[in-house]
């Protein structure tokens, strides 16, 4: 278990992890990479059906995963199962809850942007700056960042439930507190460097490849996020 949060420890804690139970991560790395690859599929996307479908697969492979590498035993109770899945409705409320606010703290920035008019030099300048092509690097980091705060921190409340701990969305704020900036740059090269990087591979290689890639990222950021949990909640 991590004594001192780091990248490097952070990282070569988890590859000692995933190099301990190898075997057993293959199983899990190749149900990623069916999910992977179905989503890929043009037919797939288009049908609803098939799509939620996809949801509940995405669920239940989260849920399972969390709950064997805690060794908890009650994964298949009903009990267990419906408080988890009330936790993560309660998550995703949240989630949108703040997606709506931002939303709405960006319609307002974009009309007073527009009250700027009357100043053409400067409106002239920002709609050159927020359309240059180097802008939308802003934009991806910028949702990572909100996305940290208001989905990937709260998350850990649902680990909890899984892990019959304290599993309120402010004890998650609470437990990161003393740590926002370096789980923020964790997560920004989890979710948002790495994703990158394997994608242009894959996508070189073709769509079994850029899957099978998706699939091994997805197991390992999930080995990330459950020992940095491990971290707050332990230390």
């Amino acid at each position: 278990m991590l004594k001192k949060l780091s990248i490097r420890a952070l990282s070569a804690d988890s590859l000692h992890f995933i190099g301990k139970n190898f075997a057993l991560l293959l199983v899990w790395t190749f149900l990623s990479f069916i999910a992977s690859y179905a989503f890929s599929l043009s037919s797939f996307l288009n049908d609803k059906f098939l799509m939620a479908f996809y949801a509940v697969y995405i669920y239940l492979f989260y849920y399972f995963f969390i709950g064997l590498y805690f060794g908890q035993n009650d994964i298949l109770s009903k009990r267990k199962f419906a408080e988890c899945l009330l936790r993560f409705a309660a998550l995703i409320a949240f989630s949108l809850f703040v997606l709506i606010l931002a939303r709405f703290g960006f319609v307002l920035l974009r009309h007073l942007g527009r009250s700027l008019i009357i100043f053409p030099n400067v409106y002239n300048g920002l709609r050159y700056i927020l359309h240059n092509p180097y802008t939308y690097f802003l934009y991806y980091f910028g949702t990572l960042v909100f996305l940290t705060f208001s989905f990937f921190i709260p998350s850990f409340s649902w680990v909890s439930t899984l892990n019959g701990r304290d599993n309120t969305i402010l004890s998650a704020y609470q437990n990161v507190q003393h740590y926002y900036l370096k789980t923020l740059c964790i997560f920004l090269i989890l979710y948002g460097i790495l994703p990158l990087i394997t994608s242009y591979v894959g996508l070189l290689l073709g769509r079994t490849a850029l899957s099978a890639f998706n699939a091994l990222l997805s197991v390992f950021q999930l080995v990330v996020f459950l020992h940095l949990y491990e971290f707050f909640y332990h230390k």
